[in-house]
């Protein structure tokens, strides 16, 4: 997002107030959802009052592969997409990052990380068959209950705050202390905690991403969260 950053027509990019612009990036690819990493593509979008009005600045001169990527884009949008707000979330902490929002960027990343756990807390929890009323009751616990009591079994992933070595334990100690210093006590965040927040989300989606492909019940959740990179 940054190439954004001094040019006045792309400044919304930059502060990521054009929702999905990252899940077009990623989801740009063949017509099976492949993802080709390597690309970086981004599509101008302009909202207007309905969220169905999406639309690219040329959309007839879009080859078959774009099209279909801003399609994914539409239909994510509208709901079609589980982890699309945890997306969105994370857009706008990089946005804000990059033009020295720093609270606004820790903000934005705790709050996705809360969305990211929730979301695979439920879907996870309906693929090993808990009831509904059993996972209401857990999904209106606390954060860090629903980890510690939870996380571990439903997506397979080693929950250790004791271990200062553990993904869970690092950002504890680093992004959700930081969180915590911005809402309750008011706090500046630094440039340091802001990037320290963004790197322990991004290592936490790529535990989570891990342990969910790692098990049959739930590869279907891995595959479908498009962020992170498999440890």
């Amino acid at each position: 997002f940054g190439f954004a950053r001094n040019d006045p027509s792309q400044r919304r990019l930059a502060r990521g107030d054009l929702p999905g612009v990252c899940l077009v990036q990623l989801a740009r690819g063949d017509k099976e959802l492949g993802i080709r990493e390597s690309e970086n593509f981004f599509y101008t979008i302009h909202q207007g009052d309905n969220p169905a009005n999406f639309r690219v600045d040329q959309p007839g001169e879009l080859d078959d592969a774009s099209r279909h990527a801003f399609q994914l884009f539409t239909l994510a949008h509208l709901g079609g997409e589980p982890f699309f707000l945890f997306y969105e979330l994370m857009q706008a902490a990089i946005g804000n990052f990059n033009e020295g929002r720093y609270r606004h960027s820790v903000l934005e990343a705790s709050t996705a990380t809360e969305v990211l756990i929730s979301t695979i807390l439920r879907l996870a929890a309906n693929k090993h068959g808990w009831e509904g009323e059993q996972t209401k009751k857990m999904l209106k616990k606390y954060l860090k209950p629903k980890i510690s009591d939870h996380l571990s079994e439903l997506s397979n992933c080693e929950v250790d705050f004791d271990n200062p070595e553990n993904p869970f334990a690092l950002w504890n100690d680093g992004a959700y202390k930081i969180r915590n210093n911005v809402v309750h006590e008011g706090a500046e965040a630094s440039r340091e905690d802001a990037l320290r927040t963004l790197n322990d989300v991004s290592r936490l989606v790529s535990t989570l991403k891990s342990g969910l492909l790692s098990t049959s019940s739930t590869q279907d959740i891995g595959h479908a969260l498009k962020w992170g990179k498999i440890t």
